[in-house]
């Protein structure tokens, strides 16, 4: 190989190496350095979200646990229960038999039709929920469920049966009060409850659990006996029972949670007051308002309680923006077909989808803390996780991010490094070839230009030619000596031909 070709090939190779190694160092460097940075960034606003959204829900329940502590002691909600209590044992049906065959045919078509849209076409047995009721339960159902002229999911807006009965007169004084709580607080139901017999004297909404009683009757081992029972073993005026969510048969098999707080009139406990806690409130808080870029969620972030029992308290982002896709995946990923088709009935996860993360079992232990784990769709989640402190419920709050999107800005750094690098290597390469070229030329032109003198020198035995380079670096020195020595050689053949001859 020529030596401009060497001193070429050299040239770039001593250029291009270093910077291949820098470039690649500083790659990496800034790659590592930054996708650590961004992930203490999630990680600080993850955890951020999920303290300030832990705080709201915590607020809510205990604004919750303040109201019904603070209307159970109200004069007007002492008045009520005492009138509702009496007037409830003396209401009769005019005619029983009738009464409750009509109320039967309601339980049969109107309720069953609601329960099976809900529900899937699932059906249920009601037959027997009509045997346990006594004669009162009958007749007040059979006027403020079965001859409301108002459709079924507005029988609240009756206030007066116009029967003449004390507890017509108590209803129309007492009911819109208690309707118009409910519509400011957004509670599902408001009720309340003999703490004797258990039945349930008055309720806002009248549906199936209205007149029934709490201590035998077809729901007295649900959600709201059970937090009926707690709140009348208290003995004081300030407790408060609850009951966590679960599927209630008044309310179709949708998540329902008590709270419960007793009545007292002086030192005697006259009555239970419980609240129907809305799912819709708790839900608002956890998905934001749908404002979930605003708060920083992004594409794919979400907040979500879950329950002791692993399921969700509180509806999927997901499910909200996607349902035909969230519902997809849900097949695809191998939930069993009538929970899907549960989940799309109800258009809710709540109760339903059960949740095993990581970051849930390690928030049900009481731990708080952030980590990188597949959710509940099984994608790869940056995920803060605390538990909830709410008095009688095992929840836990998770704050989480899809680890692509919140990791997304690193690719884009590296890509936009990556393109740089390469401009700067194709920059600084082609600076490297053109100095090598000239770099080379340098050298290479005098020595190329005295390989030729010599040649020349050599074929045509002309000892008069010169090497015309004229620096004075090596090559110069090297070329005036070989022209100085050529001289020398020229002058001894001369001098050897003028002896010759004169020896001839």
């Amino acid at each position: 190989m020529l030596i401009k070709k060497k001193m070429l090939l050299s040239g770039v190779l001593l250029a291009v190496i270093p910077v291949a190694i820098v470039s690649i160092a500083i790659e990496k460097i800034a790659q590592r350095d930054s996708s650590a940075a961004l992930m203490q960034a999630n990680q600080e606003r993850l955890i951020a979200i999920r303290d300030l959204t832990r705080s709201h829900v915590e607020d809510y329940f205990q604004t919750i646990e303040k109201q019904v502590q603070t209307l159970s002691s109200n004069r007007m909600v002492i008045s009520a229960a005492r009138s509702f209590k009496r007037s409830f044992v003396d209401y009769r049906a005019e005619d029983v038999a009738s009464e409750r065959a009509e109320l039967s045919s309601y339980y049969q078509n109107d309720y069953l039709t609601e329960y099976q849209r809900h529900n899937a076409g699932e059906q249920v047995d009601n037959a027997g929920w009509i045997a346990q009721l006594d004669e009162s339960s009958i007749a007040l159902q059979y006027r403020f469920i079965q001859t409301n002229p108002n459709p079924l999911g507005e029988k609240h807006k009756l206030d007066d049966l116009a029967d003449g009965s004390a507890y017509s007169r108590h209803h129309e004084k007492y009911h819109p009060v208690f309707r118009d709580y409910l519509q400011k607080f957004e509670y599902y139901d408001i009720f309340i409850v003999d703490p004797d017999s258990g039945d349930i004297v008055y309720s806002v909404y009248k549906e199936l659990d209205f007149t029934t009683s709490l201590t035998d009757g077809p729901y007295a081992q649900s959600g709201i006996g059970e937090a009926f029972r707690k709140a009348n073993s208290a003995t004081s005026a300030d407790f408060t029972g609850v009951s966590d969510f679960a599927p209630y048969l008044p309310s179709y098999q949708g998540q329902a949670a008590f709270i419960a707080s007793p009545i007292y009139e002086g030192d005697r406990k006259i009555a239970i007051l419980i609240f129907q806690m809305p799912m819709d409130k708790i839900n608002a808080l956890m998905n934001h308002h749908g404002k979930w870029k605003e708060v920083g969620l992004g594409e794919s972030g979400e907040t979500y309680i879950v329950g002791g029992d692993n399921t969700a308290r509180s509806i999927s982002r997901f499910l909200m923006e996607d349902q035909e896709g969230y519902l997809n995946a849900l097949r695809e990923s191998g939930v069993a077909a009538d929970l899907v088709n549960k989940i799309e009935a109800k258009g809710s996860n709540i109760g339903l989808q059960r949740i095993d993360s990581e970051g849930v079992s390690a928030a049900l232990t009481g731990e708080s803390g952030f980590g990188t784990f597949p959710d509940y769709r099984n994608v790869p989640v940056l995920s803060a996780y605390a538990p909830l402190a709410i008095n009688g419920f095992n929840w836990v709050l998770l704050a989480e991010i899809d680890e692509d999107e919140a990791l997304k800005a690193v690719g884009e750094l590296s890509s936009s490094l990556l393109l740089a690098v390469l401009t700067i290597s194709a920059i600084v390469i082609t600076m490297a070839v053109m100095v090598s070229l000239w770099f080379a030329g340098t050298i290479a032109n005098p020595i190329t230009i005295l390989s030729q003198t010599i040649a020349e020198i050599e074929s045509n035995s002309d000892l008069t030619r010169r090497v015309e380079i004229d620096s004075n670096d090596e090559l110069g020195v090297a070329a005036r000596s070989f022209n100085s020595m050529i001289a020398t050689m020229a002058k001894s053949i001369t001098n050897v031909g003028d002896a010759s001859s004169q020896l001839a």
